[in-house]
């Protein structure tokens, strides 16, 4: 096993890094910082002032995100940052196997473009982060929403980031009548409406631009509200932001995936953080569940890639 395009060392990477390799015709000319399409989306969200801006614009993007190696190791998604190793992954996705009740082990697919770390598995598969955590986060909500069996279902993903959960969705739940996509972050809107058309999950997966989330969101039933790793990056002020849109729109269920597993803190603009779920309980939404994302699994929570993460499923009863 190995990374596609590199050579593992003793190494382990500590910044930002991507594996450099074949980019799709047009890519490295679309995926660049001076993309009129990137300039107008970047002028437009300064311009929306209903709440800050999540705390992303602190970090340079100049130092954490290479355009056309969006699904490097980067703000997007850790890799191989803080050590993490090849016998990490081979680990991760035995499990993965096990817990996967929908088969989408079997039936998703990987590969190593965009400067994604990508393993060889047994010499049958490619698997890589984006697809490990993919499949366990859909499982989870699979157990907790029988997502799979709700005819014409409907998904909102907040903080969707370049798009990963939407497109793994899109592939695997074919009953899926719409997944709507919104991020705070311009870069990330560019991206995801990028990759989702490059993957070929357009037809059912709507990237909403920020300043027109209220008027295309108005009215619509949503049945699952996803948020990776957003609201933990987001002030307060942003997050009561969103959960008053949603309280126009009837929303049946809501996960969050902080990065503080123990606790749902914000990050504000001082650096400080707040409990931010009696906001959530305020809200009608009631914890269900909060999980490890290796559930019943202690050695793999604690050799597994990024063990300490948690699955938080909250309702919200009529």
């Amino acid at each position: 096993m190995s990374y596609f395009g590199i050579v593992p060392n003793e190494n382990p990477a500590v910044d930002p890094s991507y594996v450099p390799g074949e980019l799709p015709p047009g890519a490295a000319e679309y995926l660049r910082p001076a993309n009129p399409r990137l300039l107008e989306l970047r002028a437009r969200y300064a311009a929306f002032r209903p709440f800050r801006r999540p705390q992303w614009p602190v970090v340079s993007f100049e130092h954490e995100l290479e355009l056309a190696y969006f699904r490097g190791d980067n703000a997007y998604s850790w890799q191989v940052r803080g050590g993490i190793t090849e016998m990490q992954y081979v680990l991760t996705a035995y499990y993965v196997q096990t817990a996967d009740r929908l088969g989408l082990f079997d039936r998703l697919t990987e590969d190593h473009l965009f400067g994604s770390y990508s393993f060889d598995f047994n010499g049958r598969r490619v698997v890589s982060r984006d697809l490990l955590d993919s499949i366990l986060q859909i499982n989870f909500i699979e157990r907790m929403t029988g997502l799979s069996q709700i005819p014409s279902a409907t998904v909102l993903d907040i903080g969707a980031g370049y798009g990963r959960l939407a497109h793994r969705m899109s592939k695997g739940l074919p009953n899926l009548k719409r997944i709507w996509c919104a991020d705070a972050v311009p870069e990330s809107t560019f991206l995801c409406e990028y990759y989702l058309k490059f993957r070929g999950a357009d037809e059912r997966v709507q990237v909403l631009e920020l300043d027109r989330v209220e008027a295309a969101l108005s009215g619509q039933e949503i049945d699952v509200v996803t948020n990776v790793q957003s609201f933990t990056e987001s002030a307060m002020e942003s997050i009561a932001w969103w959960m008053d849109l949603l309280d126009r729109c009837p929303v049946k269920y809501l996960l969050i995936v902080p990065n503080t597993p123990d606790q749902l803190l914000s990050m504000e603009p001082d650096r400080s953080r707040l409990d931010f779920q009696p906001l959530i309980e305020r809200h009608g939404y009631r914890l269900i569940a909060r999980e490890s994302i290796y559930e019943n699994a202690p050695s793999v929570q604690k050799f597994g890639v990024y063990g300490d993460g948690k699955l938080w499923m909250f309702r919200k009863d009529a």
